[in-house]
């Protein structure tokens, strides 16, 4: 059993199945107990032997070894080999491996039984990794940041009392299914852009593109759409923009400026996957140059071409099938602001019909009736407080308008506070937090969002949010935390730390593999140990913290790679490989610092 696991090339893996183990199935279920299993599991084993089933020395373990441990271990080992290669039955399984949701193992461990025939193991991992994948993209979809790791951890530790009660994969498949049924919809799909969440949306592009092709029985590539070629090797595919980068070339669109067309621009609608090298070749094209190239691509680019729709029966019958003769269709002339709202229509019943809750496997039930004031965002922020809850005890409300202002360059964006506790800024996109909704306005890949948005009172003064949170506080209208409780921590912000590895891969793609991770991280702490650094961190928001932080950065990199002439070069001429490095390591610094 230890040789099996062991053959995945980590000497990890065999601990992390007796932890996994443990944790799923036996531990108690709110956690308390998981750091003492994850410090010494065979210590706690050895303390509670009743816990697991062994009342009595002898036999007892013999058989916890032979009939629970060596069989939980082969499932074990099927899903390891599930996430690193797709497997007919498993896919969803690999999908969350390639989105890090690592906990999906503690989740599927909880619900298969060592003893569950190789067709019920097979059905409960997939039904509840697909549950997973849901979770995932619905969050996406509706700009809910809760994509990181450690939000799935939550996610898996909520869910882990009820999953364990399951015998049946029936029991299983109405559970997720009465789960299911409270997640969002895909409404949003149709102001979806593209900000700080490029892998989420290349991700989103990656199976619905791969959703189309398979359905006109061509090969299903959905591996390399996400990044992975078949066999495990990288492979480079891109999010594309239909349109070029140029304001100028558009302005016969009606948009009144730059802003606005950028705006355009990032909608989901207006995006397509390429590979990387065919994306690049594109460059700032004109979109009638680029219509018959986006032919030869994939089906979903192809779609874009009238020719795509003679002569191809399989696609035909692909759209009759689904009910989308009325929502694909060509765009032989001109790609503008109605075309793009078309083809988010057209995403939204993609999304639709891939994560279709009964082609998943669950129940389908009713969605609950939302009773009036109960907030269904299960996740608080690490100060226990939402705007949702500002909502509830009536400091702002449903139509309260947001005001954020860059103080270099004078620029004001507005937003609006929607029904429960949402953030709707002014293309229409709405936002489960205020991070989320500052740092897709400003184009930046986080943002201390109480800081920025702020509220006209009465008097006629702008006050933060982050004001507005202290003071329900302080006047007992809302739970204090004890998170909360520390001044100190009241200009953290929730938002999680970025998530270095996926940034670092999409800038080593465009720049053809600059940088490793430990050679970034590097360069990141040079700053982050400068005083001033530090103090700015604390003191003020990203957008003045970025006039210490750029100076500090460029300098550092500056002795850093001076035994790197190649680097160095590219870093002092290239000013979008400065700005990109600068920028991606100065969002996790802020964060970083501001967390400690």
């Amino acid at each position: 059993m230890l040789r099996s696991l062991s053959e995945f090339n980590d000497r990890q893996v065999p601990t992390d199945f007796f932890e996994t183990l443990l944790l799923a199935r036996y531990a108690a279920a709110d956690g308390s107990e998981n750091e003492e299993i994850s410090r010494a599991f065979h210590e706690w084993v050895r303390r509670s032997p009743q816990r697991v089933g062994i009342n009595h020395q002898g036999q007892d373990y013999c058989d916890f070894v032979r009939n629970v441990v060596v069989p939980s271990a082969e499932q074990y080992c099927q899903l390891l080999k599930a996430a690193k290669n797709r497997v007919t039955g498993l896919e969803e399984v690999f999908y969350n491996a390639a989105n890090g949701i690592d906990a999906q193992y503690l989740l599927i461990m909880a619900a298969v039984r060592e003893d569950d025939a190789q067709q019920v193991f097979l059905k409960k991992a997939k039904v509840l990794a697909s549950y997973l994948d849901l979770v995932f993209i619905v969050r996406t979809v509706n700009n809910d940041g809760a994509v990181q790791s450690q939000d799935f951890v939550d996610e898996v530790y909520r869910l882990l009392p009820a999953i364990r009660e399951t015998s049946s994969i029936e029991e299983l498949r109405l559970l997720l299914g009465r789960e299911a049924a409270e997640l969002p919809g895909f409404s949003a799909v149709r102001k979806l852009s593209l900000h700080n969440n490029r892998r989420q949306i290349r991700y989103l592009l990656a199976r619905i593109t791969a959703f189309v092709e398979a359905g006109c029985g061509k090969p299903d590539l959905v591996d390399e759409y996400i990044g992975y070629g078949v066999d495990g090797t990288e492979s480079p595919w891109e999010v594309e923009h239909i349109w070029a980068n140029k304001y100028s070339l558009h302005v016969q669109t009606g948009l009144a400026n730059e802003r606005d067309f950028q705006e355009a621009r990032n909608r989901v609608g207006a995006l397509l996957i390429l590979e990387k090298s065919d994306n690049a070749s594109y460059g700032a094209d004109r979109y009638l140059d680029k219509l018959p190239l986006y032919f030869s691509q994939n089906l979903l680019a192809a779609s874009l071409h009238p020719a795509c729709y003679k002569r191809k029966p399989r696609f035909r019958k692909f759209r009759e099938k689904y009910g989308l003769d009325g929502i694909f269709s060509p765009f032989p002339d001109n790609f503008d602001v109605r075309a793009i709202d078309s083809r988010a229509a057209l995403y939204q019943r993609l999304c639709e019909l891939v994560w279709d809750v009964e082609r998943l496997g669950f129940a389908k039930v009713a969605a609950p009736t939302q009773r009036a004031g109960k907030n269904p965002q299960r996740r608080k922020t690490h100060y226990g407080v939402q705007v949702a809850d500002l909502m509830r005890v009536n400091l702002v409300s449903e139509g309260t308008v947001l005001q954020g202002k860059l103080k270099r360059t004078g620029q004001e964006f507005s937003a609006t506070i929607v029904s429960q506790g949402r953030i709707r800024v002014e293309s229409g996109e709405e936002f489960g937090s205020l991070s989320g909704a500052g740092a897709a306005v400003q184009g930046l890949g986080s943002c201390a969002g109480w800081d920025f948005w702020h509220v006209k009172n009465a008097q006629g003064d702008h006050v933060s949010m982050a004001s507005i949170r202290k003071l329900a506080i302080a006047q007992g209208l809302l739970e204090q935390t004890a998170e909360s409780s520390d001044d100190a921590l009241q200009s953290a912000e929730e938002e999680p730390l970025p998530d270095l590895g996926s940034q670092l891969t999409e800038f080593n793609q465009k720049y053809d593999g600059t940088l490793t991770e430990d050679e970034l991280r590097s360069l990141i702490h040079l700053p982050m140990s400068n005083a001033k650094i530090k103090a700015a961190a604390r003191r003020t928001d990203l957008e003045n913290f970025a006039d210490v932080f750029d100076r500090v950065f460029q300098a550092g990199v500056e002795d850093w790679a001076m035994t790197n002439a190649g680097f160095l070069k590219k870093f002092m001429d290239d000013d979008s490989f400065r700005s990109e490095l600068t920028e991606m390591t100065r969002n996790y610094a802020y964060i970083s610092l501001r967390r400690k």
